[in-house]
């Protein structure tokens, strides 16, 4: 019978790779239209708050209400549609060309279509749409409910009042009298505040989960063929004789333990429920087992041990089937027969599906004796050509049919998702430049709707530098507690994507390494610094006269 495409190896790869980038796709994409909602919405809301006196001069002019919000209403819908159009550009020709360029050194594609979406590019025009015009008529539908005479007048800033820190008097008089003004700004703005920090975090927490990912990919093989399994290579048997395979392991200087195995696929079945292909293993001596597999529990590092009487399943496996200790699990070997087994213990694993029970048990569940048809071997480190004549030597013996190198199958398994590092890179420095953006814009909104005051300081006799410190301490502990909050964002999110994009057949574990976390606070730290720089020169081109003129 002719093989299906489904079967090829080399397919199947590629689907999963697919099946990893949709996940994130499907994510990732959700944070970055809310951090862009949320700039959007603060800029076109201050845009309307700067213009109150033109708005309150068209309306003492006899213009309608209707004819004064048409400039900001058209505004916002070109600003959509612009950006709309680009963006749908962008996203549908010029970075799936990108992406798919990445990763074909992986494969033997030449061709490429890139298609327009109409769902997903009529949901992202809503989703644009709702956040520039929606926050122009809500601030339109306030300030024109008010006089004209009251827009005319620039808007009072905030009043001040006493914070919870004040009342700690010891630790209060112990601030400078620029420390308390910082804090006292800190929570008399609390709507930038939070936005601010969210904006921040939200940017960490984007760049965190691109780099734990990056760290997170991988680790299935790591954790299955280094972990997991303590062997470094599998035996498989022919059907008759095992003497000469043994004696060459016994004589190998390499070779330090050898642990002979029954071992078959199986094909377990469930009604409304998809079929799963694990590999069985029986064991003579299940207490030896331990030194070649580690049966931990899920979620901890306790081992286990091959009970007597019933089965320890893959975690996974157990999940397809909505398994607990004590139900029964139906499959069929290679011949079609049907058996049963009791599920005893649930047990770690991230590659495919395994299921280990003791010789006694497997003879008294099948009805018929375990055959030792393969040997897990322990090694010492060896190298290649070191592992081509070990499997030589095995040939040789004719009772070898083949010999397969955990290392080998981990370095295929990590070779099979080194497509993500582009997608993750690309989802990195787009989390970047969305944190710049975020940090500049709230910065220029902040300098803006304080002009005032800053210039006040400037005439009381306050330097340059110390002006700009105003700005650059609240900036920083937006910053600080930005990333802490995007810390416990990314970690969130990178579980979220895991969990989403894990398989049947490979569990991705939570692995987010340190220098994610560093780079991450690191690179929130430099947009930060560049903004605060930007901030001083421009707090230096501030004309004292004219801002503190601007009411009148």
């Amino acid at each position: 019978m002719t093989d299906k495409r489904t079967d090829m190896p080399g397919f199947n790869d590629y689907a999963s790779l697919s099946d990893r980038i949709d996940a994130i796709a499907n994510i990732f994409p959700v944070f970055f239209f809310f951090i862009a909602i949320l700039i959007t919405f603060t800029t076109m809301t201050r845009m309307i708050t700067e213009d109150r006196r033109q708005i309150g001069t068209l309306l003492s002019l006899g213009y309608t209400k209707l004819e004064t919000s048409m400039k900001y209403v058209l505004y916002a819908l070109l600003t959509v549609i612009i950006g709309t159009v680009l963006g749908v550009l962008v996203g549908s020709k010029a970075l799936p060309p990108v992406v798919f360029k990445m990763t074909g050194s992986m494969y033997i594609f030449q061709n490429f279509s890139s298609k327009f979406y109409p769902f997903l590019i009529w949901l992202a025009s809503v989703a644009a749409l709702v956040a520039t015009l929606g926050s122009v008529i809500l601030v339109l539908f306030r300030d024109l409910r008010e006089k004209p005479m009251n827009l005319l007048v620039e808007k009072a800033p905030k009043a001040g009042k006493r914070i919870i820190m004040e009342k700690i008097t010891p630790l209060w008089r112990k601030l400078s009298f620029t420390q308390k003004i910082t804090f006292r700004n800190l929570f008399r703005y609390k709507s930038r505040m939070i936005l601010t920090t969210f904006g921040i975090a939200g940017c960490t927490g984007l760049m965190l989960a691109g780099f734990g990912l990056n760290d997170s990919i991988p680790a299935p093989g790591t954790k299955q063929f280094s972990e997991i399994n303590r062997y470094q290579a599998l035996v498989t048997l022919k059907s008759a004789g095992k003497d000469k395979a043994s004696q060459v392991l016994q004589d190998d200087q390499r070779v330090t333990g050898k642990l002979p195995v029954h071992m078959e696929q199986v094909t377990f079945r469930q009604k409304n429920s998809s079929n799963q292909v694990a590999s069985l293993y029986a064991v003579k001596d299940p207490e030896k087992l331990q030194n070649y597999i580690s049966l931990n529990m899920p979620g901890s590092n306790k081992t286990q041990v091959i009970p007597k009487n019933g089965a320890v399943v893959s975690q996974r496996l157990a999940q397809a089937y909505n398994l607990k200790k004590g139900d029964k699990l139906h499959f069929e070997d290679e011949k079609g027969h049907e058996y049963t087994l009791k599920l005893a213990k649930v047990t770690e694993n991230y590659v495919g599906h395994n299921v280990y029970l003791s010789a006694a048990y497997y003879q008294k569940a099948l009805g018929k004796r375990a055959r030792l048809n393969s040997f897990l071997v322990r090694t010492k480190k060896q190298n290649s050509k070191q592992q081509d004549q070990l499997a030589k030597k095995l040939a040789d013996t004719g009772e070898v049919l083949n010999t397969s190198y955990t290392e080998t199958q981990r370095s295929k398994l990590e070779k099979s998702v080194t497509g993500m590092n582009s997608i993750v890179i690309i989802f990195i420095v787009l989390s970047g430049t969305l944190a710049f953006v975020v940090l500049y814009n709230l910065t220029n909104i902040n300098i803006s709707e304080r002009k005032r005051e800053l210039a006040t300081f400037k005439v009381l006799g306050f330097f340059d530098k110390e002006v700009t410190m105003f700005i650059v301490r609240e900036n920083i502990i937006f910053t600080l507690f930005g990333i802490l909050f995007g810390y416990v964002i990314g970690w969130f999110l990178n579980w979220f994507i895991l969990v989403y994009a894990s398989s049947n057949m490979m569990v991705f574990p939570m692995v987010i390494k340190w220098p994610g976390y560093v780079i991450s606070a690191v690179m929130t730290i430099i947009f930060s610094a560049i903004v605060m720089w930007v901030t001083h020169r421009k707090l230096q081109q501030i004309d004292m006269i004219s801002a503190l003129n601007s009411s009148e």
